[in-house]
């Protein structure tokens, strides 16, 4: 019988810290920054900056000629820290005017060929006990668990109210994109962030490495101490400097994502789905209202009808409008160069897997932040940024790899090529040492730096989701242990709601989903293991 103290989680402790957005320095001889470029890259970077540095001129210089490519972004639990935590927005004001969806990790059709699936979820877990007594590793954790049944974190206790555990849970955001950019272009002027709607077609460069003054279509000129690169896959102030783009196709080899929505009937799921594909993958990212799709692809090996056809068969009820969306993968030699610093697409971008886009927006944000030149004439902080932000692109670019090289589910023309063509580059150290050892999270002793997301247990999720070979380290626990735990588990996650249901308790308690923000915010704690600590 379970008894309300059994959902006492407000007396767990936390494990460490959450990192906090910034330590920067505050003091600067920099006195104005042009933003150029809106979008997600271009707004964030702008309230984030006036957040740390109120007396700095910020202005976003954007065109209104550039449409806003309306389609669904899947993000990572980095995104709401920002939002929330370091810039203060409201989060009912979020709620109400953007109305995400909440993401507890992604579910990968994936792997295995049959009906086999796995789930990565944000949440560290048991992958061994799990693997051992369950068969699978989506028994791991809280949020396996969660998606599994898709549920989210409300509860319902034994006296009949509902206690909301989002801040306990490492969740992340679904976002339509068009509701996201107009929300975040309403924050510019109470940030104190100027707007100029200007499109911008050249800049003046003064001596070797600095923009002087922009030349907008009009005629304008414009002028800034400091400048940020959120153009895009135009890179126009970036490479103006002469900055090189190193491209990552050997081991990411798609390049074009046909977008659409399919109808979901009001079933809500708190995941992004990976579906594998003939010729690619596609996204299933849920919004409050219907489904956003994605067929990433390569055009080396289906033209683009093939690929709308495959999908209209893989979606039967999709509605008809079929977007279109092509990028290049690889980086910059430089994220910082001169008086430029790229966020965004104009630095670097992989493909969509793993909802990285917005996440390292964020990480570029906050090296930005914590790196802020007291003055433009700095040279070691600079080279030293990039060398850091290079690598960790070059760390995304071995841990999406790992996706293709291993997914066996199909064997197609294109996934036959990616298993036996894909350059893992910097993802074949992880698959070494975890052919030799699993779970790589569980070392006392790290190999490698540990980001906030993409770390040791990513990988060792990742590979253990798709069978990758290894030997497995000693449970923790006996099997009886394990079943008393998980079914134990399992009755208090039995009384979990949907989503549906925790939007619309949310939207009628609006002071509970405040509390679950401020708590997260306030307690100091970061993602414990929730099933262990009411255990």
């Amino acid at each position: 019988m379970l008894t309300t103290e059994d959902y006492e989680f407000d007396q767990m402790k936390a494990l460490f810290a959450p990192p906090g957005f910034t330590r920067a320095r505050r003091t600067t001889t920099v006195r104005s920054v042009g933003v150029i470029g809106g979008g997600t890259a271009g707004y964030l970077t702008a309230l984030a900056l006036k957040r740390v540095f109120p007396d700095l001129k910020v202005t976003v210089v954007a065109s209104s000629k550039i449409p806003v490519i309306g389609v669904g972004e899947a993000t990572t639990p980095l995104l709401p820290k920002l939002l929330h935590s370091f810039l203060g927005l409201d989060v009912v004001e979020f709620y109400e005017k953007v109305r995400p969806t909440w993401k507890l990790g992604i579910k990968f059709v994936w792997g295995k060929p049959g009906d086999y699936y796995f789930h990565y979820p944000f949440e560290p877990g048991d992958l061994v006990e799990s693997l051992l007594y369950e068969g699978h590793i989506n028994g791991a954790n809280f949020q396996g668990r969660l998606m599994d049944m898709d549920k989210t974190p409300v509860l319902e206790l034994p006296d009949g109210t509902w206690r909301s555990c989002l801040h306990y849970v490492p969740y992340a955001y679904h976002l339509e994109n068009r509701r996201f950019v107009a929300y975040l272009a309403e924050k510019l002027p109470e940030f104190g962030v100027e707007t100029l709607d200007r499109t911008v077609i050249d800049a003046e460069v003064e001596g070797e490495d600095r923009i002087g003054t922009l030349i907008c279509e009009d005629g304008d000129r414009l002028k800034y101490d400091l400048y940020i690169d959120c153009t895009g896959f135009r890179a126009l102030l970036l490479e103006k400097l002469g900055a090189k783009f190193e491209s990552y196709g050997t081991s990411l080899v798609t390049n074009t994502a046909l977008t659409a929505r399919v109808p979901h009937h009001g079933h809500i799921k708190p995941y992004t789905t990976a579906r594998t594909m003939k010729n690619g993958w596609c996204w299933v990212i849920p919004h409050d209202d219907i489904d956003h799709l994605g067929y990433v692809h390569s055009s080396d090996f289906c033209s683009l009808e093939e690929a709308e056809r495959e999908l209209q068969e893989a979606f039967p009820g999709m509605q008809k409008h079929i977007g279109l969306v092509r990028f290049r993968s690889g980086r910059h030699d430089h994220f910082w160069r001169g008086n430029v610093v790229a966020i965004g697409n104009s630095y670097a971008f992989v493909e969509p897997l793993e909802s990285t886009a917005i996440h390292v927006i964020t990480e570029e944000i906050n090296v930005l932040l914590n790196n802020f030149p007291v003055t433009l004439e700095e040279r070691h902080t600079p080279r030293y940024v990039n060398r850091r932000v290079n690598h960790r692109w070059d760390q995304l670019r071995g841990f999406l790899a790992i996706h293709y090289k291993f997914n066996g589910r199909l064997d197609t023309d294109f996934w036959k090529f990616c298993r036996n063509e894909v350059d893992l580059a910097d993802g074949q150290q992880y698959v070494d040492v975890f052919r030799e050892m699993a779970p790589m999270g569980a070392r006392i002793h790290r190999l490698w730096e540990r980001p906030e997301c993409f770390d040791d247990a990513g990988y060792d999720t990742l590979l253990l989701g798709q069978g990758v070979e290894t030997r497995l380290m000693k449970p923790r626990y006996t099997r009886e242990q394990w079943r008393a735990r998980y079914e134990k588990g399992n009755a208090i996650l039995a009384t979990a709601k949907t989503h549906a249901q925790a939007l619309d308790f949310f939207a009628k308690n609006p002071d509970e989903l405040r509390r679950s923000v401020d708590l997260r915010s306030a307690s100091g704690m970061s993602f414990p293991g929730l099933l262990e600590d009411i255990m």
